[in-house]
């Protein structure tokens, strides 16, 4: 009877040592179907980091950021109507019309204003500068093309303090330095405006902008 069992014990050892030997067989079967989506999620990967690339260059060829701002004397209470809102949205429509030139030969200056359009929808972001209200705001147009053009527009202010007047002459002062660089006649589109700053008694702030010279192809 005990070699009985002795002989059955064997037997089961020795099945089992079968049984270990045939798994590390498939472990490299499976191991090697599980290398194959790793390196395919890898090329995958790669490929849409192509994509943006060349869509934030497509979008930078297409599309200008017109930025607009309005200013105004900041209120001892809190009213509902905000003149820095009205000046912002009448800047964006300058931006978006722009300004008709022409230096005539005893370089004396012409500059008007075109009828701005409708205002599509847009978002006002509101801050303090210089002790002033700002009103800013910024939308994106397809690129009208023409030549870029900056100037830096300055009025002296002295020890005054900055006004929204201030800044309007500063504004107009950098247009009327584009048209000036850029003689003959056109259209002047003002893109941009930075942050006025104030400088030994000179308020000053550049304007961005895209010249449109007549005759031009």
């Amino acid at each position: 009877m005990r070699t009985l069992h002795a002989l059955t014990l064997c037997l089961a050892i020795s099945g089992c040592k079968s049984c270990t030997s045939k798994k590390p067989s498939e472990a490299p079967v499976d191991a090697g179907v599980g290398i194959t989506p790793i390196k395919v999620a890898t090329n995958d990967i790669k490929a849409p980091k192509e994509q943006p690339k060349a869509g934030l260059v497509d979008d930078a060829q297409t599309a200008v950021a017109l930025i607009a701002k309005g200013y105004a004397a900041i209120p001892d209470k809190v009213r509902p109507i905000r003149p820095e809102d009205a000046r912002a949205r009448k800047g964006l429509g300058q931006a978006m019309s722009g300004f008709r030139y022409a230096l005539t030969g005893d370089d004396k200056l012409m500059l008007v204003p075109q009828s701005p359009p409708k205002l599509p929808p847009h978002t006002i972001v509101r801050s303090q500068v210089l002790g002033l209200n700002e009103a800013s705001i910024t939308l994106r147009v397809p690129n009208p093309g023409g030549t870029a053009a900056m100037a830096t527009g300055k009025v002296m202010i002295g020890k005054i303090k900055p006004t929204s007047t201030h800044i309007k002459r500063a504004r107009l002062n950098a247009i009327e330095r584009i048209a000036k660089q850029s003689r003959g006649s056109g259209q002047i589109i003002p893109v941009s405006t930075t942050t006025p700053r104030v400088e030994d008694g000179i308020l000053m702030l550049e304007v961005n902008a895209r010249v449109f010279r007549d005759g031009s192809p």
